[in-house]
């Protein structure tokens, strides 16, 4: 996925419930220079997990796809530059980006199944 951070939102969503009840998907995201960086999500069975501006999760965390990438390592000004991002994971699942054009519109950019 090719995102610009601070106006991206990223969907991920499970085709199945594996049995474990949880899955994970891993992201690896790099700009235009510096070490790529990768950390994990936990994504719930039949729950969507979402990355945007401005989000917070349920644990009081940031779900903002900009806070991440800063706390996985990456400078606040590479943060703000478009990025692209892998998402794997071992179980089947969906991944959906966007980006906002106008400042209200969500537009699909890219879409990954795996």
């Amino acid at each position: 996925m090719n995102l610009k951070p601070a106006r991206a939102l990223v969907h991920v969503w499970y085709l199945s419930t594996p049995a474990s009840g949880d899955c994970t998907v891993t992201f690896t995201c790099n700009g235009m220079a510096g070490e790529s960086v990768t950390w994990d999500v936990s994504v719930p069975s039949k729950t969507i997990s979402a990355y945007w501006p401005s989000k917070t999760a349920v644990d009081g965390s940031s779900a903002s796809l900009r806070a991440a990438l800063i706390t996985a390592g990456k400078s606040e000004e590479e943060a703000n530059r478009r990025i692209t991002c892998e998402v794997e994971s071992i179980s089947l699942f969906v991944a959906q980006g966007y980006t906002q054009f106008g400042g209200e519109t969500w537009i699909p950019v890219t879409r990954q199944i795996e």
